[in-house]
């Protein structure tokens, strides 16, 4: 038996965050994997227990066991045959920058839509990343891993940190030095303020490289009601 199945599609582009983009212009796509270590390999190396715990995977149609399914075979798909995935993926982009075109919208990725990969440290043909071969197109995710925002990130790549019950120094550390964003999930109601940064509605649309910087991500926590229970992950105010 094979480790995973091939794929007709990589990318999800009719869920309620790509219809939303769509009303600012945008033509959007995400790529959903198993998150952590669903599939028998972790694609969240800086994930916490409180992160995992409240993971959006569950929410919407991922509470369907098809979606869940298909989430952990496009991961062990990646994990197994790496280029031939990268492949199907470069092709998908460059067929969602002509669907784009005609439909008069700006394309964007968004490749980490439940994991947290360096994706610029992918190569995918000529040596080139995706970033290096679709220099004009926009790519955006949130990340835990600290470590990514440290090196170089391409400049039409786009990250947020996203806060976590073990980085709030981390935190403080991104806010004090720089003007990158922090996304904050907060259990129901959204402050003007927070670590002393305004509070940008995350909710209104995914398109995060359109928010203005120095600010602080404020994002309604969406997945299973049960596991809020004793999560510090999301801030209760």
């Amino acid at each position: 038996m094979p480790k995973y199945q091939k794929v007709k599609r990589l990318f999800s582009f009719n869920n309620l965050k790509i219809l939303k983009s769509q009303k600012f212009g945008y033509e959007g796509v995400i790529l959903h994997l198993a998150p952590f270590n669903l599939s028998g390999w972790n694609v969240c190396p800086k994930a916490s227990e409180g992160c995992i715990k409240g993971c959006l995977n569950t929410s919407g149609l991922g509470q369907l066991n098809s979606v869940q399914k298909s989430r952990i075979n496009k991961t062990k798909y990646l994990r197994f045959d790496r280029q031939l995935f990268l492949e199907q993926l470069d092709k998908e982009i460059s067929n969602g920058i002509i669907r784009a075109k005609k439909k008069n919208k700006i394309f964007c990725v968004r490749l980490n839509g439940t994991s947290d990969l360096s994706w610029e440290k992918f190569k995918v043909r000529d040596n080139k990343t995706l970033f290096e071969l679709y220099p004009d197109t926009i790519f955006y995710d949130y990340s835990k891993n600290y470590h990514r925002f440290k090196n170089n990130l391409p400049k039409n790549y786009h990250i947020t940190f996203s806060l976590a019950e073990d980085n709030l120094d981390i935190a403080k550390q991104i806010i004090k030095e720089t003007k990158r964003n922090v996304a904050v999930v907060f259990k129901k109601h959204l402050p003007k303020k927070f670590l002393g940064r305004n509070v940008l509605n995350g909710d209104i649309h995914d398109l995060r490289f359109l928010d203005k910087p120095n600010s602080i991500i404020g994002l309604r926590f969406k997945g299973n009601k049960k596991e809020l229970e004793n999560n510090n992950f999301v801030i209760n105010l």
